[in-house]
C-alpha cells in the first residue's frame, strides 16, 4: 500500500528517524529556471554577469547576482510569503545545490569575499554570506525558522569566516551517496571537521540508501556498513539526512532501519548480535538461513566499485543474486507461516529477481564488453622510452615505440567517438598524445584560449590524471582543442597554477590531436620501485555528450584504485 506523509512521519518518529524542526526542509526556494520567467526580461541585473553578459542558465551559472540588494529583498519577500501561508513551515533551503560560478560584476568583485587570497573560501564565503543576508531579514519578522544549507563537493564547502551563520543554520555536508566504503567518506568527515571547529551544527546527506537511480527502490541490505558510517561521523555531526524510508519497499529496508535505530542508543552496539535478533523476531524458525540472506547481500553492494544507470547490469545481476536467492528458499521451508515480515520480503525479492533474470543476456554481454575492453589497461604497465629524435608535437599515432590505450565507455553507444592515448617517457619528460575522433567538427566547443580560464568542462576536454603517489597529492590536467589547459591539485581541487607543461594542438577534417610535454622533476615521486596511478578521460560535447576514459568503471573520475598502474623508470632529477 501507499503510505501518506503523516503515516511515514509518525513511523519515522517510532523509529527513532524522525528530523527535529532544523533539519526537515519545509521550504526549498530555487532560483533555477524559475527567476529567468519571472525576471530576466525586466530585471537582468539581477543576474549573473559572465563574460560581459547578464545569464540564466543552468548550472554552474544558475545564480543570481549575489551583491544587489534587489536580489535578496525579493528572495526574503517569497519566502515570507510561503510563510505567512503556512505558518507550520519552519525550515528554509535555499537554491538548488550543484556547482556554481560567481558573478564577475563590478559590485560582486569588490565585495569583501573576493578580496580573499585563498581560493577556497571565495565561493564558500559568497554562498554562505548570500544566504545568512538571506535570513537576517526574514529573521526580523519570523524568528523561530531554521535555514538550512549544503555544501557541494570542492564548490563551495568550507566554513565562512568573514560571518558566523549561527544556531539557525544547520549544514548538510554532502558524502559519498552509493559506495560502502570508509575511503569514500574521508572528504566528508574533513569537512565535518572543519565545520565542528567553526561551531556549526551539521548533518550528513549521504548513505547507500541516497534515492536517487543509483540505488532507488534496490535491495541495498548493509547493517555492518550502517554502523561503520554512524561511528565513523559519531562526535562530528548531529544525524545522518538519508534514511531508509524514502521510497524504497519496506521489506527491503526492515532490518536497516532496525539496525540504526538501535546504534541511535549504543553506536558500539553488536551489529551480528542485532541482526539475529532481528531475524528472530520477524523469520523464527529461519533465524540462520535469514542471516546468511543478508550477509550475502551486503557483500553484493559491498562489492560495487562504481555505479552503473541499470542496477541488473551492475552489483544485482542474475548470476550474483542466485545465492542469496537460495538462502530465501531454505528459509521458506523453515520460516513459521505466520511471519508476515518474511513473506512481503519473499515477494518483493522474487519480483527483484526476475527482473534481474530478464536481463541477464544483456548483462552477461556487458560483462564481457567490459572485461574485453579493459583487458589492455590491466596489471602494471612499463611506459616506453622516447628516443631523443622525438617529434613531440607531432601526432601521437607517429611517435616510435609509444603505449598506446584506447578510450572506452562501459555501455557501448551507436555514435561512439574513439580516441587513443599515446605514452612515452625519457630521463626528464612524460609525453602524452591523443587522437580524437570526431564526427562533427563543427560543433567542437573550445571557447578557453588561456590557461586556467574560462570553464573548461563546457568544452570538447580530456582529463588527465596523473598519481605518482596514491597516498598524496595529485595533479588532474583538464585541456581542451586549443591546448589550453587547467590543473587541479586533488584531492582539494585547488589551481595548480605553478605546473609546468608545454602543450600543442591540432584540428583535422574528423580528429582533433594533442601533444603535451611534461617535466618530471616537479613531481613528489614514490618510491621508484612503486608505479604511478593514471587515468584519462574524454568529455565529449560536439553533438551528443558522450563520456569514456581509459579505465572508466563509472562517471566517478576520481576512484583511485580503479586507474591504470604504470612504471615510469626513474629520472635524473
Amino acid at each position: 500500500r501507499a503510505y501518506s506523509s503523516e503515516d511515514l512521519a509518525l513511523f519515522s518518529r517510532r523509529m527513532l528517524c524522525s528530523q527535529p524542526l532544523w533539519a526537515g526542509m519545509d521550504i526549498y526556494y530555487i532560483y533555477l529556471n524559475r527567476w529567468k520567467k519571472r525576471f530576466f526580461a525586466e530585471h537582468p541585473e539581477y543576474f549573473m554577469l559572465r563574460d560581459g553578459e547578464r545569464v540564466a542558465e543552468n548550472y554552474p551559472n544558475h545564480m543570481p547576482c549575489f551583491s544587489n540588494p534587489a536580489v535578496i529583498r525579493q528572495t526574503a519577500a517569497d519566502i515570507i510569503k510561503q510563510i505567512n501561508q503556512s505558518p507550520g513551515k519552519k525550515c528554509i533551503k535555499i537554491f538548488s545545490d550543484a556547482p556554481i560560478n560567481l558573478c564577475q560584476c563590478p559590485q560582486c568583485q569588490a565585495m569583501p569575499e573576493r578580496q580573499l587570497a585563498d581560493p577556497e573560501l571565495i565561493t564558500s564565503e559568497a554562498v554562505y554570506g548570500f544566504q545568512k543576508r538571506i535570513a537576517d531579514i526574514i529573521h526580523q519578522s519570523h524568528p523561530d525558522v531554521y535555514f538550512l544549507t549544503q555544501t557541494k563537493g570542492k564548490s563551495y564547502y568550507a566554513p565562512p569566516q568573514l560571518c558566523k551563520l549561527g544556531e539557525r543554520f544547520t549544514v548538510n555536508i554532502l558524502a559519498s551517496p552509493h559506495l560502502c566504503n570508509v575511503s569514500s567518506l574521508s572528504f566528508a568527515v574533513d569537512v565535518a571537521r572543519q565545520w565542528q571547529a567553526a561551531g556549526q551544527r551539521s548533518m550528513f546527506f549521504g548513505y547507500p540508501r541516497y534515492t536517487d537511480k543509483p540505488t532507488k527502490n534496490m535491495p541495498v541490505m548493509t547493517p555492518q556498513f550502517n554502523a561503520e558510517y554512524l561511528r565513523l561521523f559519531a562526535g562530528l555531526s548531529s544525524g545522518t539526512i538519508s534514511s531508509e524510508m524514502n521510497f524504497n519497499p519496506y521489506s527491503f529496508s526492515a532490518l536497516n532501519q532496525f539496525v540504526q535505530a538501535r546504534l541511535l542508543f549504543e553506536v558500539n552496539s553488536d551489529v551480528a548480535a542485532l541482526i539475529q535478533e532481528f531475524c528472530a523476531f520477524a523469520y523464527p524458525g529461519a533465524e540462520k538461513e535469514m542471516a546468511g540472506f543478508y550477509q550475502a547481500m551486503e557483500q553484493l553492494y559491498i562489492r560495487r566499485r562504481d555505479i552503473s544507470e541499470n542496477p541488473y547490469y551492475d552489483v544485482y545481476s542474475a548470476d550474483k543474486l542466485a545465492a542469496p536467492w537460495a538462502w530465501l528458499n531454505e528459509a521458506q521451508a523453515k520460516v513459521k507461516d505466520d511471519s508476515q515480515f518474511f513473506a512481503q520480503l519473499y515477494q518483493d525479492f522474487q519480483q527483484f529477481y526476475e527482473g534481474s533474470q530478464k536481463e541477464e543476456e544483456n548483462s552477461r554481454k556487458l560483462a564481457a564488453w567490459n572485461e574485453q575492453r579493459l583487458q589492455a589497461s590491466t596489471g602494471t604497465l612499463k611506459l616506453p622510452l622516447a628516443s631523443s629524435a622525438l617529434d613531440w608535437k607531432s601526432s601521437a599515432q607517429l611517435w616510435p615505440g609509444a603505449l598506446k590505450l584506447d578510450f572506452s565507455a562501459p555501455q557501448q553507444s551507436e555514435d561512439f567517438q574513439a580516441a587513443s592515448l599515446y605514452l612515452l617517457c625519457d630521463s626528464a619528460h612524460l609525453y602524452l598524445g591523443i587522437v580524437a575522433q570526431e564526427s562533427n567538427m563543427a560543433a567542437l566547443q573550445a571557447s578557453c584560449q588561456e590557461n586556467f580560464k574560462g570553464n573548461f568542462w563546457n568544452d570538447d576536454n580530456f582529463e588527465i590524471m596523473l598519481v605518482p603517489d596514491k597516498a598524496g597529492s595529485y595533479e588532474q590536467i583538464v585541456i581542451n582543442a586549443n591546448a589550453a589547459y587547467r590543473v587541479l591539485t586533488q584531492p582539494k581541487t585547488r589551481d595548480n597554477r605553478e605546473f609546468q607543461m608545454e602543450t600543442h594542438a591540432q584540428k583535422l577534417a574528423h580528429s582533433w590531436l594533442l601533444s603535451m610535454k611534461i617535466p618530471l622533476s616537479q613531481f613528489e615521486t614514490a618510491p621508484s620501485a612503486q608505479p604511478w596511478h593514471f587515468n584519462a578521460f574524454r568529455n565529449r560535447a560536439a553533438g551528443a555528450k558522450q563520456n569514456s576514459g581509459i579505465r572508466m568503471l563509472g562517471p566517478n573520475f576520481h576512484i583511485l584504485d580503479d586507474y591504470v598502474k604504470i612504471i615510469v623508470p626513474p629520472q635524473n632529477h
